[in-house]
């Protein structure tokens, strides 16, 4: 085997280890293009839809509105589970808790609890109502 040889079987190896780390390279890419593509019409996670979440903001609303103090994030959580909705997770209060504040619904009373957005203004959700705070 003289040194042409050498040259030309080294060219032939290295050829077939970059070709294998091509086609892997190009495999990912691939993958990468495809999830793009699947996600280029999906929602924004904070944007999907959420059946569970909405059920909670729903019977949370329903004691919020029956109620004319503000409502202690405990006694929505209590409410919610009473009606057999699960609230996930390890902390379900703090998640309780964290889905009120990220809801356009709700507002905190500091440690009284939550009423519902509209009830924070001068003006009433419901009639005959006074808002938290204000004498009627």
């Amino acid at each position: 085997m003289d040194v042409r040889d050498i040259v030309v079987e080294e060219i032939v190896r290295i050829e077939r280890e970059s070709g294998a780390a091509l086609r892997s390279l190009r495999r990912v890419l691939a993958a990468i293009d495809d999830e793009a593509e699947r996600s280029k019409g999906a929602p924004s996670r904070a944007s999907r839809p959420n059946p569970a979440k909405d059920r909670v903001l729903e019977l949370a609303g329903e004691l919020i509105d029956a109620s004319e103090e503000p409502t202690p994030t405990s006694q929505i959580l209590e409410h919610v589970q009473s009606r057999g909705v699960k609230v996930a997770g390890k902390r379900p209060l703090y998640n309780m808790s964290a889905m009120l504040s990220n809801s356009d619904e709700f507002v905190p009373q500091g440690r009284l609890g939550w009423v519902r957005n509209a009830r924070c203004s001068n003006s009433s959700s419901r009639p005959g109502r006074t808002p938290p705070g204000q004498s009627s």
